[in-house]
């Protein structure tokens, strides 16, 4: 974890972090990936089909995160497990704070507070994207397991579930 790296023998600085529901994070990827065709290029040289599918889409997500570290490129960096942002090498959490994309506002808040910063709400330029649908529409049963697996240590590390939002 490079960010570890850089702060690990400092304690001079309040670190924290914001993660986000794995299930909105696949569909937004998704929506991401499909935007431009460069983007759908996978490691190994194949690209995805423009009409991919999001439940396609989901089955070749264990194969962008098993690519190689040589291979890294924009969409695995965009799929990779947060727990491995925050975490050691012992799976020690290495921020100080974890606040989710969820609650943004009242995390923010809190962040600013704990370093005696005045929170102003009209300060916070959060952007909302209501023409999309909502995250769970975009699920059925199977793709919905998939992604559980996928990410079941950070659903468990960030207290997520399906429904959480």
């Amino acid at each position: 974890m490079l960010f570890y790296k850089l702060v690990k023998n400092s304690a001079d600085y309040f670190t924290f972090t914001f993660v986000r529901n794995p299930w909105s994070r696949c569909v937004s990827a998704y929506k991401w990936l499909m935007e431009h065709p460069r983007r759908r290029t996978l490691y190994n040289g194949k690209v995805l089909p423009k009409n991919t599918t999001f439940g396609d889409f989901v089955k070749h997500i264990s194969i962008i995160l098993d690519a190689p570290h040589k291979n890294y490129n924009n969409l695995k960096w965009h799929l990779e497990h947060q727990y491995k942002q925050v975490c050691d090498e012992k799976n020690n959490i290495c921020v100080d704070y974890i606040a989710h994309i969820e609650t943004f506002e009242s995390d923010m808040a809190h962040v600013l507070s704990i370093n005696n910063i005045p929170f102003n709400q009209k300060n916070l330029n959060v952007k909302i994207n209501t023409t999309t649908g909502h995250y769970h529409d975009y699920y059925d049963e199977d793709t919905k397991r998939i992604v559980a697996n996928i990410y079941q240590k950070d659903i468990s590390l960030f207290n997520y579930s399906f429904y959480r939002n």
